[in-house]
């Protein structure tokens, strides 16, 4: 790298970040991303078949704010809702069922776009859109714009704290269809258990619609046909927790330039066998990379 480059290790994941599906997602997206990732995955099916509102599984608050899994921007839940990405495991398996809880309809100026439930409940979040402000991803935890906090995540709804007052945030009634959830069961994935299964799922998907998947996360070829990297337009709330930023260039992965969706779309398997992948970002002028291991 030049003297201007600036190098980081990311040292500071967590065993459950580190652990492969988020960092094969985050490969994913940085090479060509699948066609779903337009529409998020409404919510992550864990059970076989469609359930109701009563049988949803409380996401709990998290007290403390995990920092390092924060630092990748986004949890394993995430990444495979972006993909349509079924988990392998019940929640049965881990917790008993809760019966979720209900709370008065809130009145901030804020609009529901897209819930993940998951296993653990530090892994749930939910795409928030906040008047005046782009839409964004946040975790069971976060702070939202200085209004609440998200404490609690179910298939319709998400709980907010709100000055100590508990308060439910719905879907907007015009976003109904696209939560079904037969429509979201009927687009399921055979489920994915390890993070070469991931890649396997992911790659296929790629070659579908390359150039639709590119336009529809944000991003847009430098310039057509040519190794020039891909920029980023901002619109992406998940992309924007990974710390990139309107204007920035993805410029090459472990050295390969991207910016050829063709040739692009076929580095996915090669990248995860080598085990470790730096991603070259160029931000006004100025250089910098960021590895990334993936086992």
């Amino acid at each position: 790298m030049s003297d201007r480059a600036l190098n980081t290790t990311s040292n500071r994941l967590s065993g459950r970040i580190r652990s492969g599906l988020v960092i094969i997602g985050l490969l994913a997206l940085m090479t060509l991303w699948a066609r779903e990732a337009a529409e998020f995955t409404w919510y992550i099916l864990d059970g076989e078949t469609q359930r109701s509102a009563s049988e949803d599984r409380q996401v709990q608050a998290v007290s403390q704010q995990r920092n390092e899994n924060r630092q990748s921007g986004f949890s394993i839940q995430a990444m495979m809702g972006m993909f349509g990405v079924v988990s392998a495991k019940r929640a049965t398996d881990q917790s008993a069922a809760v019966t979720p809880t209900e709370a008065p309809k809130t009145r901030l100026q804020l609009e529901l776009k897209g819930v993940v439930a998951a296993d653990r409940h530090e892994d749930a979040g939910a795409i928030i859109l906040a008047k005046g402000r782009n839409e964004d991803y946040f975790s069971v935890g976060d702070d939202i714009h200085g209004q609440a906090t998200l404490i609690e995540v179910y298939a319709d709804r998400v709980i907010l704290n709100s000055n100590g007052r508990r308060e439910a945030l719905h879907f907007s009634e015009q976003d109904g269809s696209k939560r079904n959830f037969s429509k979201v069961a009927a687009q399921r994935p055979a489920r994915i258990e390890t993070p070469k299964e991931f890649v396997d799922v992911a790659a296929k998907r790629l070659e579908r619609d390359p150039q639709g998947a590119l336009n529809s996360v944000g991003l847009q070829a430098v310039k057509a046909g040519a190794a020039e990297g891909y920029v980023f337009n901002g619109n992406n709330p998940m992309l924007r927790r990974l710390n990139l930023k309107q204007g920035d260039v993805i410029k090459s992965v472990n050295g390969m330039p991207l910016g050829n969706i063709q040739q692009d779309r076929m580095l996915l398997k090669r990248l995860y066998e080598q085990g470790n992948v730096e991603v070259e970002v160029e931000r006004d002028g100025t250089f910098f990379s960021v590895s990334y291991p993936l086992r």
